[in-house]
């Protein structure tokens, strides 16, 4: 855009130079511009060259394949509280299924370790049956009860470290726990703050275009110079890419904050 212009000030330049209304000075400085923008224009075309080769490399394809290009600009208002994302969030995440297993395991343990401190109870019991010129059968039954008085206090050592792996596990679990959840709720933070970019973006370049389309008319009755009239068209493009930009953070934004809490959907 900002090179078509450049050719059409450099046009009405050349005409306005043959019936003596400017200098040849000018319409150099014209030129110069058209120059300039032709080269950005160059460099911007192999930029675009060479992000689609390395986007076909790395979908394993040939690198000159083409590839067609969806722009995608809808941008909704973020669906949801925070909290949502976070329970959504707890259900999906594999570190804090982990710790809870982990968790599970040091609080049986713990209980297994603290069980040596009670009573051993054992039963048994027998039958005997004799065959003979008489039969007789015996049968005995008997209860053992065992406590273990000194061991060189073994089980209460493996009973403080269970103790100690149990909470070093519940800590592990709520620190996970409470990253998470900061984590979930500083992207939806910045999933609004995009959103709302991208609002004041789209005022900015609706402002700016209608700046230029002043400015056009401006230039047209010699109100304002060329200079003036390429600096609206260049507020106007610069707008523009910042609204791509804002669009483009929103969408990552979203892609981050769908895959933390596991609602991604490809």
């Amino acid at each position: 855009e900002q090179l078509t212009l450049s050719r059409t000030l450099l046009e009405k330049a050349k005409a306005k130079y043959e019936f003596g209304g400017t200098t040849k000075r000018l319409v150099l400085r014209q030129q110069v511009l058209v120059n300039a923008d032709s080269s950005s224009v160059a460099s911007r075309k192999l930029d675009v060259t060479s992000a689609v080769h390395t986007l076909n490399v790395a979908l394993g394809r040939s690198p000159a394949e083409d590839i067609t290009i969806v722009p995608d600009t809808l941008v909704t208002e973020p669906q949801h509280e925070p909290g949502w994302w976070f329970e959504q969030a707890k259900k999906h995440n594999a570190g804090i299924a982990i710790a809870d297993i982990r968790r599970s395991i040091a609080v049986s343990q713990e209980g297994i370790a603290k069980a040596a401190f009670w009573p051993v109870l054992s039963a048994g019991g027998s039958h005997t049956q004799y065959f003979g010129d008489t039969e007789q059968s015996r049968s005995q039954i008997g209860l053992n009860l065992g406590w273990t008085i000194f061991n060189g206090f073994k089980p209460l050592t493996t009973a403080q470290n269970a103790t100690l792996d149990r909470e070093s596990a519940e800590l592990s679990f709520e620190q996970k726990h409470k990253k998470l959840e900061a984590l979930v709720y500083q992207q939806w933070e910045r999933l609004n703050n995009a959103y709302e970019q991208t609002l004041f973006e789209r005022e900015a370049v609706t402002l700016a275009s209608q700046s230029l389309e002043i400015s056009k008319e401006q230039y047209s009755m010699g109100a304002i110079s060329d200079i003036e009239l390429r600096e609206a068209q260049l507020s106007l493009t610069q707008s523009r890419v910042r609204l791509e930009s804002a669009l483009f953070q929103y969408k990552v934004t979203q892609v981050q904050l769908e895959q933390l809490a596991g609602e991604l959907r490809l």
